[in-house]
């Protein structure tokens, strides 16, 4: 929520081959959400964010970005397979609540 996400293409390589063409999805988890809950200062995750101009819609220390890998040092190991094409940040977040499904 307050990384960047990234828009990405594969690119021939040996390396891509090597990897079955495939690369990662996300930047995972450093800590389950039972551990975020108990060590993350989510206040300061909020304040953090606006002063960022990020705004946050429903979500918890559980999401909290110090509970994820930062996605450039993630990238980092693939890029000879892939190529960046855009590089977003985050501005408006929203978390589904827990009642909430994505049909």
């Amino acid at each position: 929520m307050d990384d960047i996400a990234v828009i990405v293409h594969g690119v021939e390589s040996p390396q891509a081959a090597e990897a079955l063409y495939s690369t990662v999805h996300c930047a995972g988890r450093v800590m389950s959400r039972r551990q975020a809950k108990k060590a993350v200062d989510f206040r300061r995750v909020q304040d953090r964010l606006r002063a960022h101009c990020t705004v946050l819609r429903r979500a918890g220390a559980d999401e909290a970005p110090e509970v994820y890998r930062k996605l450039e040092d993630v990238l980092a190991p693939h890029a000879p397979t892939i190529a960046v094409e855009h590089t977003l940040r985050p501005r408006i977040v929203v978390m589904a609540r827990s009642d909430e499904v994505d049909p």
